[in-house]
């Protein structure tokens, strides 16, 4: 399992996404071009834009891979966010 605590302003990015509405939300063209243009520009086969809730880890646009949402402590994106430390995973398969 991988899990890590929450940052100190964990709580009021939290609030932010209940004041934005944006979870649970369906695709949309917008965001879903912008994981496109990622791909393309750093030339990697998958791009996701995952929010986080308190408990899980929802995206809201993918490109190159199904993300179900997941329970937030065994995600790569919460290692992801709650550390300084630039997060490479060279084979997620066989981490």
């Amino acid at each position: 399992m991988i899990s890590r605590q929450l940052s100190d302003d964990a709580e009021a990015r939290i609030a932010a996404l209940g004041r934005y509405g944006i979870l649970d939300t369906p695709a949309e063209p917008e965001f879903d071009r912008i994981t496109a243009l990622a791909a393309r520009l750093f030339r990697v086969p998958t791009v996701a834009i995952v929010l986080f809730a308190a408990q899980r880890c929802w995206s809201k646009s993918r490109y190159g891979m199904p993300l179900p949402p997941a329970p937030r402590a065994v995600t790569f994106s919460n290692v992801a966010i709650t550390t300084p430390d630039v997060l490479v995973i060279g084979d997620a398969a066989r981490a």
